[in-house]
């Protein structure tokens, strides 16, 4: 028997008993089940969080959606008398190659 048909047959084997109870009972029951179901949701997010990891960040989504910056500014500055930007592609795409 496959996990499928069995699974159907416990859940029809609970209905039949489950048709007894009186509606609060049953809302009783409903309540209990998706408390369940979220605090089993929980546990997976927590064990995806502890495997992989969250990021962290302070910078806002506006922040972080905002347009790079491609000045010569910082880092860059050396290459500012070494090459124009026209040369520096160029250079660039013959490094890719």
């Amino acid at each position: 028997m496959k996990a499928v048909d069995l699974d159907t047959k416990l859940v029809n084997s609970y209905l039949e008993i489950l048709k007894k109870l009186s509606p609060a009972n049953k809302l009783d029951l409903i309540a209990k089940l998706t408390q369940s179901v979220k605090s089993d949701l929980r546990v997976k997010d927590d064990a995806f969080e502890q495997t992989f990891g969250t990021w962290e960040n302070s910078e806002s989504t506006k922040e972080l959606a905002s347009p790079f910056d491609f000045s010569w500014e910082g880092e860059l500055e050396e290459l500012n008398t070494k090459f124009d930007s026209v040369q520096l592609q160029h250079h660039i795409n013959n490094i890719r190659e």
